[in-house]
């Protein structure tokens, strides 16, 4: 049988804020009923907004004229099965992977005791009645619990066993933002992105004490970290130049990042451009052989500024650009063995995406 010995650890108390001593050597189901005695509060199960289905209501109770106040099932029952199918990971743990474990049961108890008795608020007519006009107060109820889940992620996420960390992706700019948003699809089909996406706003917030704290606040909250950037035709070769410090630091890692060799309007096929910019009223009387002649070692958009008196950073045209260039791709097979010439970079690139866990 397992036993968890837990010496000179802390508990939180029911308020979540001060602790109190915690020893003792436990069977996770003896430590689990220790929890729920601890954690889960007494309620009127008739005051839940679920109480008409809920299995775990007293028998009986919605007719009985006594208020009476019990334990929320469901809660005992996920806290139970949770350091049931858990607690092994820190058998042979040292004191402080004993006390990670600790504060990830209180907030994964918080969370679900929590998240029931708002959710249940929002079926009950009764209570929706109550607040009347105020009724939206109610609804944004939801984020009282976002300190809960941020708390458990921190937690969570010092188990690997336990958990798939969620990814964030920082691009350069808003148009590589809006590419990825279109290139996911529309309707009954679409590519799934689980990773979250975020623009550091331009070159100059490549420096780390520009994000480092941004990042620091990621990380702590179990986030894989991912970067793109421009490499601006002055890469290394390393294919993570631009962000080598975050790297160095343990913050990233090379498969982790991509670095477009000019920036992102240069990876976009030619002909594909050539066809956005018309759109948008540019290039009307340029032959795409002549659009297609510039030079493929400048950025397109130096190019286009310099021989068209294009000015792809006003007017929004980049991300007019992006929208069109993601809708236009999305169905573009990425495994295709033999890539036709111009599409080699945004392959890797959408590749990169993919593989974003």
């Amino acid at each position: 049988m397992t036993i968890l010995k837990f010496r000179n650890n802390e508990i939180f108390e029911i308020n979540g804020s001060s602790k109190e001593p915690f020893d003792g050597d436990f069977s996770p189901q003896e430590l689990a009923d220790v929890l729920v005695q601890r954690w889960i509060p007494y309620c009127e199960c008739r005051s839940c907004g679920k109480r008409d289905y809920c299995k775990y209501n007293n028998s009986g109770l919605s007719n009985c004229l006594e208020n009476e106040d019990i334990q929320c099932g469901i809660a005992k029952k996920a806290l139970e099965n949770f350091i049931l199918r858990t607690s092994h990971e820190i058998e042979n743990d040292d004191q402080q992977k004993h006390q990670d474990y600790l504060d990830c049961v209180f907030y994964f108890c918080q969370y679900i005791f929590l998240s029931e008795i708002i959710n249940g608020s929002f079926i009950d007519y009764e209570k929706l009645d109550y607040y009347g006009s105020k009724i939206s107060y109610l609804f944004a109820d939801i984020l009282s619990i976002r300190d809960v889940i941020n708390g458990f992620a921190g937690c969570i996420t010092k188990f690997p066993a336990l958990c798939n960390k969620q990814s964030l992706l920082l691009v350069e700019g808003k148009s590589e933002k809006t590419f990825i948003d279109y290139i996911k699809g529309k309707g009954d089909i679409s590519n799934l992105f689980l990773f979250d996406v975020l623009d550091y706003k331009g070159k100059n917030n490549k420096l780390p004490k520009k994000i480092q704290m941004l990042l620091d606040d990621y990380v702590s909250k179990g986030y894989s970290i991912y970067f793109q950037g421009d490499e601006d035709g002055s890469g290394d070769g390393s294919g993570f130049c631009k962000f080598k410090s975050f790297v160095d630091s343990g913050i990233s890692s090379p498969e982790k990042v991509f670095q477009f060799k000019f920036d992102f309007e240069t990876a976009i096929p030619r002909i594909i451009l050539y066809q956005i910019l018309q759109e948008n009223g540019f290039l009307i009387d340029a032959s795409f052989d002549d659009f297609n002649n510039l030079p493929a070692t400048l950025s397109i958009n130096k190019s286009l500024k310099d021989k068209y008196g294009i000015d792809t950073d006003k007017n929004k045209l980049k991300v007019k650009i992006a929208k069109k260039a993601g809708g236009l791709l999305f169905n573009y097979r990425y495994n295709t063995v033999n890539v036709p010439s111009g599409y080699e970079e945004i392959t890797k690139f959408f590749k990169f995406l993919r593989n974003i866990k």
